[in-house]
């Protein structure tokens, strides 16, 4: 936002409607979509204590009795951020993406001319067995932690297939301040509930709404203190 403001006196001064524009991204994307897929988290953590249990032993382990988080404490969360990915390797909040062709692409012996809207769909894209193995479809924070220490070969070329912030040149402007976001978040609220899933609660449907998805009857959990 600095830069912004300091660019409003420059050559190439930016307008207040592009300063408005860039405010409203800035906004969406730290908040609704992380909202979102902190929601599911907590439904993973709820369905799978043994995770929560490990998230909430390294968040002591990093942050002693502190409140306060500093950055170097983010970058020791690591399978904290494990858990946070593969969050939104299930649950996309943004399911789908698209780009305009620049140029004629050849595909599987068809020639999509250039200007064509392309829809990425990133929600099939993370649950294909082709792109994640056989336990596609299954909570396994491991397997992050697999690519950042190396990993097998398989699983080098399944990380070619995240696309939850999108990717490329147009790459969500925010996917590292909602990382950082939602891992400062998680640990927070790890650390103090237990999550528990409600008798009779709704089955966790998900839904599109557009640009994003939610669960259609909401996550329902029960929250006690953490022990």
């Amino acid at each position: 936002m600095t830069l912004m403001l300091l660019a409003r006196d420059g050559e190439r001064s930016i307008t207040d409607e592009a300063l408005i524009d860039n405010m409203m991204v800035l906004f969406f994307g730290g908040y609704d979509t992380t909202s979102i897929g902190l929601a599911y988290a907590c439904y993973e953590l709820a369905r799978n204590p043994a995770v929560a249990r490990r998230v909430r032993s390294e968040v002591a382990e990093v942050m002693g009795g502190r409140l306060d988080f500093t950055y170097e404490d983010y970058t020791r969360l690591s399978f904290t951020t494990a858990v946070w990915k593969e969050t939104l390797r299930l649950y996309p909040p943004a399911p789908i993406t698209a780009r305009n062709l620049l140029e004629d692409m050849e595909l599987e012996g068809a020639t999509i001319p250039a200007g064509t809207m392309m829809y990425i769909p990133i929600w099939w894209i993370h649950r294909d067995p082709r792109n994640w193995g056989p336990d596609a479809a299954e909570f396994v924070p491991g397997r992050f932690l697999e690519a950042a220490e190396g990993g097998k070969k398989k699983e080098d070329r399944a990380f070619a297939n995240y696309f939850a912030f999108s990717g490329g040149a147009r790459v969500c402007v925010g996917h590292r301040f909602a990382l950082l976001e939602g891992v400062v978040v998680l640990a927070q609220l790890a650390r103090s509930f237990d999550f528990a899933q409600p008798d009779g609660a709704p089955k966790v449907v998900s839904q599109s709404l557009g640009v994003v998805q939610e669960a259609k009857h909401g996550v329902w959990l029960k929250l006690g203190a953490a022990q």
